[in-house]
């Protein structure tokens, strides 16, 4: 029977092109990488080098064109705290990748990475013309790489920012700048929480997971249950605009998507001039499709004395802002996060428990049932604040009904549903609850929850990287997907009776 067992596991390896080190002689000892810089591997895409250590983490930045995979848990705590090998003066944790030298591959394993403290921001230039000042677990993640299966626990990022700092801070979880055209961020989890105490005039991006997604990219399969915190103490003239999201902060381009992706962490603002704040997403151009978020939005004061919509707060996009008409899409999303909002008398931020405001997108399928709490001059509504262009249509919500301001909006089978009806499935029409969405009172406070993404996150124990989701990324959590856990258990026919 072992013999059976054993040949049925060698099969599946080879199906799953998962790659293993053979030894011919069970006592040789196989050399270790660049003069053991690290635990293993060649770094190549098919034979990653094995990251290890805290030294071994920090080394990733030296060997930036190659591929990584994290083998077991790193403790960053006493490395990143007073004294540590990277305290760097105070500094704390110096984000892996640059614009010149990105991050081309890093595969966390679905191990943790523990106890990230950064103090101080790094700065550094982006793009071809500027400098920026940026904080995070990686800088930058270069055109057409992948991050993924990375879990983030027990940090702190805690940014002081002094009025005399006049480059714009960019902030996220995972990734600090943000990803390039055609980058991934897959199945990654952010736990620290960020806190912003600013004094300066430029700009702020920050997400729980990536500050700023370029065009194509992707963020897939993320959580973010760090809370996100903004004292702003500059008030003169404009202020500094500020992107926020529980998952990106920007996701600029036509073409970038969020997907599958859920937001847990509180995200509270202090007064602010400016702003496009979101449960996922601060300010999405491109697409959304199957996010939920359950993290409240709190923003203390919009005092800037602005034009109409100058700010934008939604449960799930705070501007919504399609480049071609009706060509953008936000589907099956969905947020229960409370909004509180207070605005001075001609401020008029537009507030929606989805989004602040829409142009030029298409929002199908979608719910709110969280509540929205407004003082002062807000735009305010249970879905979307203003729809300049675009279509809203099968969306539904549970708020005080109140009225939308509409231009060239179009808005179809929009419906405000008492609490007990927001519990019931043949409320939702449109909605697919054979594949996409399910309902349980055990689940989403028996809102409707969604399939495979909620039951996606991995919650650090031991046992999680069975649940790490859909890494084949077919839309389903199935038998195909625990294949992952064969590439960290070459050895298992050894433990077979």
């Amino acid at each position: 029977m072992k013999r059976i067992l054993s040949v049925l596991l060698i099969g599946i390896m080879f199906v799953t092109s998962v790659s293993f080190n053979v030894l011919a002689d069970e006592t040789e000892i196989m050399p270790m990488a660049n003069d053991s810089v690290f635990a293993g591997g060649t770094g190549t895409q098919d034979d990653p080098y094995q990251v290890s250590t805290p030294e071994q983490l920090n080394e990733v930045r030296n060997y930036l064109n190659k591929y990584f995979i994290q083998i077991n848990d790193i403790d960053m705590t006493e490395a990143t705290s007073e004294g540590g090998a990277y305290w760097n003066d105070g500094t704390g944790w110096i984000p892996i990748g640059t614009y010149e030298s990105p991050v081309r591959g890093y595969d966390g394993g679905g191990f943790k990475i523990i106890g990230l403290n950064i103090y101080e921001s790094t700065g550094v230039r982006y793009g071809t013309g500027g400098w920026a000042q940026i904080a995070g677990l990686f800088g930058y993640i270069g055109e057409g790489s992948i991050v993924e299966n990375v879990i983030l626990t027990d940090g702190e990022y805690r940014i002081t920012r002094g009025a005399d700092v006049l480059v714009d801070l960019r902030v996220g979880g995972i990734a600090a700048y943000g990803n390039a055209e055609y980058s991934k961020i897959y199945n990654c989890i952010n736990y620290n929480n960020i806190h912003i105490i600013n004094e300066s005039p430029s700009t702020l991006y920050i997400g729980g997971i990536s500050s700023y997604q370029d065009t194509n990219g992707e963020i897939s399969g993320c959580y973010n249950y760090g809370d996100i915190t903004v004292d702003n103490n500059y008030h003169a003239n404009a202020g500094p605009y500020v992107f926020c999201g529980g998952i990106c902060g920007q996701s600029y381009g036509s073409t970038s998507i969020i997907r599958k992706s859920t937001n847990f962490g509180s995200i509270d603002m202090g007064t602010l001039k400016r702003c496009s704040i979101g449960g996922i997403s601060g300010e999405l151009q491109g697409n959304m499709s199957r996010c939920g978020n359950c993290g409240n939005i709190t923003i203390e004061e919009i005092s800037y004395y602005g034009y109409r919509g100058t700010s934008a707060i939604g449960g799930i996009a705070g501007n919504v802002y399609g480049l071609g008409k009706n060509e953008q899409y936000v589907d099956d999303c969905y947020n229960i996060g409370d909004i509180t909002v207070s605005a001075e008398d001609v401020s008029y931020p537009n507030t929606g428990g989805l989004a602040g405001e829409t142009s030029n997108h298409t929002i199908n399928r979608c719910y709110n049932a969280g509540q929205i709490d407004g003082s002062g001059a807000i735009n305010s509504d249970g879905l979307v604040g203003a729809i300049y262009t675009g279509s809203v249509f099968n969306n539904y919500y549970s708020v005080a009904e109140s009225p939308i301001l509409t231009t060239d909006g179009v808005q179809t089978n929009v419906k405000n549903l008492s609490n007990d009806e927001m519990k019931m499935k043949d409320s939702f029409v449109g909605f697919n609850f054979d594949t996409v969405w399910d309902m349980s009172p055990d689940k989403n406070s028996g809102y409707p929850y969604l399939r495979n993404v909620e039951n996606m996150g991995n919650t650090g124990d031991d046992e999680s990287i069975y649940s790490l989701g859909d890494v084949n990324r077919d839309g389903y959590v199935d038998f195909l997907d625990a294949q992952l856990i064969l590439k960290f258990d070459a050895g298992l026919t050894d433990t077979l009776e």
